[in-house]
C-alpha cells in the first residue's frame, strides 16, 4: 500500500506543477503592457509597451517584428551611450511588423532613431527627435502605407527610399537643416502641413515619381527635385525660400506662396511642367528662371518685388494661356507708364511684357487671387494636363485647362454626372 501511495503521490506533484504553469501562462496573456522594468536592451517586444523609466543602451535599443504592437514611452528617454560621434544603432527598429506604433518617444543618439524595413502600416507620432544630432530620425525602407506625424525632428529628420504610399504629416523641425528626403523609386508619398527650415528642407530624386508636396510652411530652406518625375507642389508657404527642379518631367507647381532669398521657381532640363496661380516675390536675382528643352506652361501667376522678374532660355515654352486665362501679373508692367495700357478694358495689357528670352502675350492689369479653393490636374505617361479655376457664384463660369503632351489630341468633358464628350478650353 505504500507503494502505491507514493505514485499517487507523484502524479499529483506533476498536476500541481501543469496547473501553476496554466495560472501563470494566463496572467502574462492578460497584462495589457510590459513597463520599462521588464525591457532591457536588445529585446524584440511581442506585446504593447508602456515604458516607465529611460532606457539606455551600448547600441540598439528595441526591436518591433510582429504586427499590432504598440511602444508608448511616455516622454520617456531611449539613448546610446556614449552620445560622441559617430552615431551608432537603431533605437527603435520596426522590422517586418505590420499595423505597429512607435509614440511619445524622446531619442538622444543612434544612427536611426526608428528605423522601418519591410513593413506596412506602422505610425510613428508624437516623438522628439531633436536630439539625434548626425543621426536621421525616421527611416523607412522597402515600405508602404507608414505614417510619420506630430513628431518633433531636428537634423535629418525623415529618409525614405524605395517605399511607397507613406505619408509625412504634420511633423515640425525645430531649426535649421531639418530635412525630408524621398530617394531612388520613393514613389506616391504625401508630405504635406510640415514646418521646416534652412537647407535642402524637402529632397526627392534618383527615379521618384508621383509624390505630393502639399500646405507645407517652409522658412530659409528649399524645395529640390532631381529625377522626380510627377511631383504636385501645391498651397506650400516658402519664406526666404526657393524651388528648383532639375530633370523631372510632368511636374505642377501650383498655388504656392514664394517670398524668395534668391530665386522664386527655377526648373533647368526640364521638359513639360506647369507653373501656375503662384505668388513669387522678393527675389534678389529672379523671380522665375527657366533653362530647359520645353513644354511648360506659365500662367497666372503674380511676380512682386523682384530684382528681376523671368529669364528664359529653351524652347516651346509659353507664358500665356488663350484668353481669358491669359497670362501672368508682374508688377514692373501694370501701369501706362510702365508700357502697359488696356484700351478695351479686357483685364489684359494691350502689349506684351517682354524679359531676357521670352515674353507675356496677355499680361494682366492686376493681381490674379491665389487659387488655393479649386486647383486639380491629372498626370500620366504623356504629360500633365491641369485644370483650374476661382471659387465663384456665377452662374456662367469657365473652366480651363491645358495639356504639355504633344500627344493629347483634345479633351473630354462630364458635368454633373453626365457622360462625357468632346470639349475645348476654356468651358
Amino acid at each position: 500500500m505504500s507503494k502505491y501511495r507514493r505514485s499517487v503521490f507523484r502524479a499529483g506533484v506533476v498536476v500541481l506543477l501543469l496547473l501553476a504553469a496554466l495560472v501563470a501562462t494566463a496572467a502574462s496573456l492578460s497584462t495589457p503592457a510590459v513597463s520599462a522594468d521588464h525591457v532591457a536592451c536588445g529585446d524584440t517586444l511581442i506585446t504593447d509597451t508602456v515604458l516607465d523609466g529611460d532606457l539606455t543602451c551600448p547600441g540598439d535599443a528595441l526591436t518591433i517584428t510582429g504586427n499590432g504592437i504598440t511602444l508608448d514611452c511616455a516622454g520617456n528617454k531611449i539613448s546610446v551611450t556614449p552620445l560622441a560621434f559617430p552615431r551608432r544603432g537603431i533605437g527603435v527598429h520596426l522590422n517586418g511588423a505590420n499595423g505597429s506604433t512607435v509614440k511619445n518617444c524622446v531619442f538622444l543618439g543612434f544612427s536611426f532613431a526608428v528605423r522601418v524595413d519591410s513593413g506596412s502600416g506602422n505610425t510613428i507620432a508624437d516623438n522628439d527627435f531633436t536630439n539625434v544630432f548626425t543621426g536621421i530620425g525616421a527611416s523607412i525602407w522597402r515600405s508602404e502605407g507608414n505614417t510619420i506625424s506630430g513628431n518633433l525632428i531636428e537634423g535629418l529628420g525623415v529618409d525614405m527610399v524605395l517605399s511607397s504610399n507613406n505619408a509625412i504629416d504634420g511633423n515640425r523641425f525645430k531649426t535649421s537643416g531639418g530635412q525630408i528626403r524621398l530617394c531612388c523609386s520613393a514613389n506616391f508619398n504625401s508630405i504635406s502641413g510640415n514646418i521646416l527650415s534652412g537647407g535642402e528642407t524637402v529632397r526627392i530624386d534618383f527615379d521618384s515619381e508621383g509624390n505630393k508636396i502639399v500646405d507645407n510652411s517652409i522658412d530659409d530652406g528649399v524645395i529640390l527635385l532631381k529625377g522626380a518625375d510627377r511631383t504636385t507642389v501645391i498651397r506650400n508657404r516658402l519664406n526666404l525660400s526657393e524651388i528648383s527642379v532639375f530633370s523631372s518631367p510632368d511636374v505642377v507647381i501650383a498655388g504656392n506662396q514664394i517670398s524668395a532669398r534668391f530665386r522664386g521657381v527655377q526648373l533647368v532640363g526640364q521638359n513639360r511642367a506647369v507653373v501656375a496661380n503662384n505668388t513669387i516675390s522678393d527675389a534678389d536675382a529672379v523671380g522665375l528662371r527657366i533653362f530647359s528643352s520645353g513644354q511648360i506652361r506659365v500662367f497666372n501667376n503674380n511676380f512682386i518685388n523682384n530684382v528681376s522678374q523671368a529669364e528664359f532660355g529653351g524652347t516651346n515654352t509659353f507664358f500665356n494661356l488663350p484668353a481669358p486665362t491669359g497670362g501672368n501679373y508682374w508688377d514692373t508692367f501694370d501701369e501706362s507708364g510702365e508700357g502697359c495700357t488696356d484700351g478695351d478694358a479686357d483685364g489684359f495689357c494691350d502689349s506684351p511684357f517682354v524679359f531676357p528670352g521670352a515674353q507675356d502675350n496677355l499680361p494682366v492689369t492686376g493681381q490674379h487671387p491665389l487659387d488655393t479653393t479649386v486647383i486639380a490636374f491629372a498626370s500620366d505617361g504623356d504629360g500633365i494636363a491641369i485644370f483650374h479655376s476661382s471659387a465663384t457664384g456665377s452662374d456662367s463660369a469657365t473652366f480651363s485647362f491645358i495639356s504639355t503632351a504633344a500627344s493629347v489630341s483634345g479633351f473630354e468633358c462630364s458635368l454633373d454626372g453626365s457622360s462625357y464628350s468632346a470639349c475645348t478650353s476654356p468651358k
